[in-house]
């Protein structure tokens, strides 16, 4: 064999070496990238059907459902915006297409559920239900380009009338009946209502009041500093904790005002909001070195929470 014949030999020979070794990168790249979608594609049916339970449950509150609703909408955003930037290999190229749009569909549907847990509208119902029909669509024919089966084919089938069997459970709630008791607050006994939606909407309030004053305690060593040394928490050793301290009553103050009264409760609510707020603002005083303001406000708040928790009785 001549000279010449021998080195187009090795060469062809490398061609084809350098062939496979790229197919077998792309085959490899290809099923990893697969295996990513297919665990996204799980976990996100999963909390949507999770989303779709807490739904039809009827028991949670409309501003806990919005919540759900935003937290799930900014991870399928997330994921979106993750799926958009990253190269796919030629043969996903397809079902990367349309997990997209199933994302798209999935973003939109989420944003009119959370627009309707604010608004009683047949306008933006009617919304919903087509944008959930339209991120079923997509999850059919997304299933099919990834591979994996949609596990609930209903998904918010239901939610537009479980919407409106809330509003309308809680309008009827909103009508006091002739034998409600909210409290009695000069010394008589507390009575956890009967009705579902209220007895919720109480212990709810009761768990926040109580996580509120577990934390009333544990402000002497702050105390002790500023009656001590005359000077601001700001800047000494007790910063950190004392700021973290302001924010798990800030936490439980946003809580509370995330929180949907009954119209029996909406005084008292509102007086809960402002008590808690007057805590927080008390404790800014302390953080000043304003000790005497911090004193005066505490003492006038004390009384105040005492009144609010027989109110709720806790």
């Amino acid at each position: 064999m001549r000279l010449r014949e021998v080195e187009e030999m090795k060469t062809w020979l490398w061609v084809v070496v350098v062939a496979v070794a790229v197919l077998v990168i792309v085959v490899f790249w290809t099923a990893s990238y697969n295996a990513g979608l297919s665990r996204e594609w799980n976990g996100l049916q999963q909390k949507l059907a999770e989303l779709d339970t807490t739904i039809s449950s009827t028991q949670c509150d409309f501003a806990d459902i919005e919540k759900c609703a935003n937290d799930l909408k900014s991870r399928v955003d997330s994921l979106k915006t993750r799926v958009v930037v990253s190269p796919a290999p030629p043969w996903s190229a397809k079902r990367k297409f349309y997990f997209v749009d199933f994302l798209d569909k999935t973003s939109a549907t989420l944003a009119s559920v959370s627009v309707n847990c604010k608004t009683w509208s047949g306008a933006e119902i009617g919304k919903m239900s087509q944008a959930a029909k339209s991120m079923r669509d997509a999850q059919t024919t997304c299933s099919m380009a990834v591979g994996m089966p949609a596990s609930r084919a209903d998904i918010f089938v239901a939610t537009a009338s479980t919407f409106n069997k809330m509003r309308q459970a809680r309008k009827k709630a909103s009508q006091p009946p002739p034998t409600t008791i909210v409290t009695l607050p000069a010394g008589g006994g507390f009575v956890m209502p009967t009705d579902p939606y209220l007895a919720s909407y109480v212990s709810r309030m009761q768990s926040l009041l109580r996580e509120y004053k577990s934390l009333r305690g544990g402000l002497d060593r702050y105390i002790d500093y500023v009656k001590r040394t005359g000077q601001s928490i700001e800047g000494s050793a007790y910063t950190v904790e004392f700021d973290r301290a302001i924010a798990a009553r800030q936490s439980i103050l946003d809580r509370v005002n995330m929180i949907s009264p009954p119209i029996q409760y909406l005084s008292h609510h509102q007086e809960a909001a402002a008590c808690i707020e007057y805590g927080i603002s008390a404790m800014c005083a302390l953080k000043r070195g304003d000790y005497p303001s911090f004193h005066n406000m505490s003492e006038q708040n004390t009384p105040r929470l005492a009144r609010i928790r027989r109110i709720y009785g806790y």
